[in-house]
């Protein structure tokens, strides 16, 4: 899992991507300032 933090909202992105399918999976999008997210 990856995650990208978008500098001007301080959220963060976490996602995956599926290089077969050509896809990216958003799991979560999360303010920066809050805890981290419980991902599975």
């Amino acid at each position: 899992m990856r995650r990208l933090l978008m500098p001007r909202t301080r959220y963060h992105v976490y996602y995956t991507i599926l290089e077969e399918e050509l896809l990216i999976r958003v799991h979560t999008v999360w303010h920066a300032s809050r805890r981290k997210p419980e991902l599975r």
